[in-house]
């Protein structure tokens, strides 16, 4: 079979004009302008009904979720730490991170002081495409209130009155 010389050039040059764009097409998932699902930290702050600060060296309590218990000795990841400011004195507590690519619904997280004072915040964390565009949706819930990105949870715990414990 003889190819006329002119053909074959002609057959050549589409090949190498096509081949370079069939090898450039990539999956959507290795999309970089496709974000990245962020890891969700949930923050606590434990103040009296004054809004004074009640973290201190010696505040113990642990977290409970997705059957597990966490407490401020624990390693790796989740874990419950302590946030401090720049004078070293505790503000916040902070449990996370959580998988960043994880699903939940509705699943229940318990902070329990060792006085028996307890918060349960519900964490929601949708993660779809629609119409090929990735939709995140992460809600923490407190009492009613969407927490996402409004900060930490404030624990309040009642002042104690002295006058009313000595009648």
């Amino acid at each position: 079979m003889n190819i006329p010389v002119n053909r074959y050039c002609q057959i050549l040059l589409s090949l190498l004009l096509v081949l370079p764009g069939l090898a450039g097409c990539t999956r959507k998932d290795n999309d970089p302008d496709k974000p990245e699902p962020f890891p969700i930290e949930v923050g606590f702050t434990v103040k009296d009904a004054e809004g004074n600060n009640l973290l201190g060296e010696e505040t113990a309590l642990t977290v409970t979720f997705m059957k597990h218990t966490y407490d401020i000795s624990g390693s790796g990841q989740p874990r419950l730490s302590v946030d401090y400011d720049t004078n070293h004195n505790p503000v916040a507590v902070v449990f996370g991170p959580l998988g960043a690519k994880d699903r939940y619904d509705k699943e229940p997280l318990t902070l329990r002081l060792t006085d028996g004072t307890m918060a349960e915040v519900t964490i929601e964390n949708l993660y779809y495409e629609e119409n090929g565009v990735p939709v995140f949706q992460r809600h923490i819930w407190y009492e009613g209130t969407d927490y996402n990105g409004k900060g930490d949870i404030p624990i309040v715990k009642p002042v104690s009155n002295d006058k009313e414990e000595a009648e």
